[in-house]
């Protein structure tokens, strides 16, 4: 099970702190920011502390959350809300078996459908898809 990393409620990590926590997982990270960044305006990072999980950052568009990166040692977690609308994207888009499998078994909320990634299952290019379809609806 991964390690919770950066509980220390006082001060939030540096961009060099998250680098060397997430090992080769950051390129990962870095490939989808820098990427969301160059395709959409208003795109901003911010950092909240959690007492269960610690800092995890979140990826915003204006004011409209996109993503949530829960960092862990050497890993991390990417969590996306989908409303409605976007749902119904995604199953008529074409991505792999293993995101449309993880769509149907993913936990509903009121504010949206959930789906988590991690470096075992994350693809760039479908997690920039995915954060397409989230913006455009």
């Amino acid at each position: 099970m991964p390690t919770d990393v950066f509980m220390n409620p006082k001060k939030h990590p540096s961009d060099a702190a998250l680098r060397k926590k997430l090992g080769g997982s950051y390129k990962l990270f870095e490939q989808v920011s820098m990427s969301i960044q160059f395709d959409h305006d208003g795109i901003g990072f911010e950092w909240k502390f959690s007492k269960t999980s610690g800092w995890y950052l979140i990826c915003l568009r204006k004011k409209r959350r996109l993503f949530y990166l829960i960092p862990r040692e050497t890993d991390f977690l990417f969590r996306m809300l989908f409303g409605p609308r976007a749902v119904a994207a995604i199953k008529k888009s074409e991505f792999s078996s293993d995101i449309q499998a993880k769509l149907k078994s993913a936990k509903k909320y009121p504010e949206g459908t959930l789906l988590d990634f991690e470096k075992s299952n994350f693809d760039v290019g479908s997690m920039l898809k995915l954060l397409t379809i989230k913006i455009e609806n």
